[in-house]
């Protein structure tokens, strides 16, 4: 076939000897941009990187947490946990009862000063013979000597890892009754053996009514309450635990007491100062307003939890924040990262 560039077809390429030739679209524009598109999908975690570290350069910004007060309440007294009335994320107010607590010593204690107490009385002076608290006495030594062979078998399996904390919890329990049970019986037999004249015996009455007294006092402190509203941070304890006096019992967090916390990088320190409006950046879309409250305190870690990525583990500055709204409640978690922003580096 001959070709011919003649003028006519130069001019109107869409015909052909006066007849028109329908011609598909072209597609070289389609298929430039579809080769846009992905380099722009390949290129675009570089392209996010470099906006990031843009940004991070012309604003003048730091990480940051909401901080929430934490109070821990502590065992008033060494005793045994009888019952937990809340669980963990409960919300809780100012004297409700978080657990109870018993002492079998206190009580039997008591126990022991009321039975001697009532011996002592003129018209109750019958004891038992000796010879059977005595007896009463040997039997009672002889199985707290049991108990504790049990005890320190039970110890040594737990640290093998052959038993488990709640067999040698019983087992601490049981050596503690059976040490209870010596004392109570040696307190009988001395009771037995000092019946003294009626005007003696009216002031140790009255002694023992004041113990009594001082014993019931303890025991009312067995009701562990919170002093404040707030909620079940975290329960340390477990029901039938033996805990000595100052263990922890629960961690209660308080939404209503929290702080804003900034940490800024040293090189930043000159847009910080006291004072100095910030914008707060809450999680979405959220901002609020508020300022640097507090002059800037010693140098230390930045929070492993609000460190961001490609962020250089070294020492910062912790800035304290105060908003010039509340903090919405839903916002109020402890350690929740958020981000703080002083302005333009350069303004």
């Amino acid at each position: 076939m001959k070709i011919s560039f003649e003028g006519t077809k130069k001019e109107n390429p869409a015909y052909d000897g006066g007849m028109k030739v329908p011609y598909a679209t072209a597609k070289r524009l389609t298929s430039s941009w579809r080769w846009y598109l992905v380099v722009f999908i390949t290129a675009s975690p570089l392209i996010i990187f470099l906006i990031k570290i843009t940004v991070s350069y012309l604003f003048n910004s730091a990480p940051g947490m909401i901080s929430i007060k934490m109070t821990d309440l502590n065992a008033p007294e060494s005793a045994y946990i009888s019952k937990i009335h809340v669980n963990r994320g409960d919300e809780i107010k100012k004297g409700d009862v978080i657990a109870d607590l018993y002492d079998p010593a206190t009580e039997d204690h008591i126990s022991f000063l009321t039975a001697e107490m009532e011996i002592l009385k003129p018209e109750k002076k019958v004891v038992p013979p000796n010879s059977r608290l005595e007896a009463n006495l040997k039997l009672a030594q002889k199985i707290l000597s049991q108990q504790a062979r049990n005890l320190e078998q039970i110890k040594y399996l737990f640290s093998k890892g052959a038993a488990t904390a709640a067999e040698l919890n019983l087992a601490q329990s049981q050596y503690n009754q059976a040490e209870l049970e010596v004392s109570r019986s040696t307190t009988d037999l001395e009771v037995s053996e000092s019946i003294i004249v009626d005007k003696e015996s009216r002031t140790r009455v009255e002694r023992l009514k004041k113990e009594i007294e001082t014993n019931r006092a303890k025991t009312e402190r067995f009701k562990v309450s919170s002093p404040f509203n707030g909620i079940i941070s975290d329960i340390y304890v477990t029901e039938n635990q033996s805990i000595s006096k100052g263990t922890k019992i629960a961690r209660i967090s308080i939404p209503e007491e929290y702080s804003i916390k900034a940490y800024l990088d040293p090189s930043k320190l000159s847009r910080a100062k006291k004072g100095k409006r910030v914008t707060i950046r809450l999680p979405g879309p959220t901002l609020i307003k508020g300022y640097v409250a507090s002059d800037l305190k010693d140098a230390q870690k930045m929070p492993s939890e609000i460190s961001e990525s490609f962020y250089e583990s070294r020492q910062t500055i912790e800035v304290i924040i105060i908003a010039d709204q509340p903090v919405p409640q839903k916002f109020r978690i402890d350690g929740l990262p958020i981000k703080i922003f002083f302005g333009f580096l350069f303004f």
